[in-house]
């Protein structure tokens, strides 16, 4: 949009790229706000950034892609939050946050998630436990089949 800046101007400007002007006859430019951004000279309003980018900045020309470990779900975002434990962003520009699969955490950063070792150690106690109920039902059978044997004699 146009702006006179100077009563008096013979004609108008144009508002600077990531500045705006919405009113016709308006004095002044306003900044794009934080979350958004302009790329044209002379704009009307300025664009949201999308959702995995963000601006913290006002009158900016572009959004700053989220890095790993964190997210934008909403669109015209100022910051990027990090992802919840038990969940994580491997890549730049996420909108989402991924939940760790079972028997996974996410211990360190919020790239990735490791095995979890308390997950290890339920798993094995698991493992120890069927292995010994089988074992033990085996060893019932074998017994019932031998004292079955005894007493059919």
């Amino acid at each position: 949009m146009l702006f006179r800046s100077l009563p008096g101007q013979t004609h108008c400007l144009p508002c600077q790229i990531a500045k705006f002007s919405a009113a016709v006859g308006a004095s002044a430019c306003t900044d794009c706000v934080p979350g958004r951004f302009g790329t044209l000279p002379g704009a009307q309003d300025c664009n949201d950034c999308r959702a995995g980018t963000y601006q913290d900045q006002p009158a900016m020309t572009s959004c700053v892609s989220c890095p790993m470990g964190t997210a934008s779900t909403a669109s015209h975002a100022t910051i990027c939050g990090d992802c919840a434990p038990g969940s994580y962003s491997n890549a730049n520009a996420s909108f989402t946050c991924t939940p760790c699969f079972a028997g996974y955490a996410q211990i360190q950063n919020r790239e990735r998630c490791s095995r979890s070792e308390m997950s290890h150690v339920r798993w094995s106690c698991i493992e120890f436990r069927s292995n010994v109920v089988r074992h033990l039902h085996r060893w019932i059978v074998r017994r019932r089949s031998r004292s079955q044997l005894v007493q059919g004699m």
